[in-house]
């Protein structure tokens, strides 16, 4: 399966980490924000260029850093890096739980929430603090996630 991770923590948070590895076996494409950028909600950048640099990933088809929000990672990667059509977009996995009015400032729903815009089924995942025990969950559940993603047709067309 061809996934595109994100996430609004940086590229350099564990949660990304923790996805990328809960994604094991699959042709995976990074492109994350190059800083924190958690409660950007779907902020665009308008005013100004958006640059990106390679980052240093191992096994995977790319990897990008992005000087703008989780959705401008998200429309980057969907309209112009990623080399194929993704099956699945991952988000996070987020520092902290996206709950309640939470999800309508998270950049992490944000960035799944493009996916979907364009039917790419979408995953935003978070993680409990404490995070180690959260990331051993998530690396058990992720596999399976993504499992049942492969079996989603269209599910992204009813938000079209």
């Amino acid at each position: 399966m061809n996934i595109l991770l994100t996430n609004d923590d940086g590229i350099d948070a564990v949660g990304l980490s923790v996805a990328l590895a809960g994604a094991k076996g699959h042709d995976v494409f990074i492109i994350a924000p190059d800083r924190q950028q958690s409660a950007t909600s779907a902020s665009l950048t308008l005013r100004r260029p958006i640059s990106y640099r390679e980052a240093n990933f191992n096994g995977v088809s790319g990897a990008y850093s992005c000087d703008g929000s989780p959705v401008d990672c998200a429309k980057l990667g969907l309209g112009k890096l990623v080399p194929w059509p993704p099956n699945l977009l991952i988000s996070g996995c987020n520092e902290g739980l996206n709950v309640g009015y939470d999800v309508f400032y998270s950049g992490t729903v944000a960035a799944a929430l493009e996916g979907l815009f364009v039917h790419v089924p979408s995953l935003a995942v978070s993680l409990q603090h404490p995070m180690e025990k959260s990331s051993r969950n998530a690396l058990k559940l992720l596999p399976h996630l993504i499992d049942l993603a492969a079996n989603w047709s269209g599910a992204g067309k009813y938000l079209a």
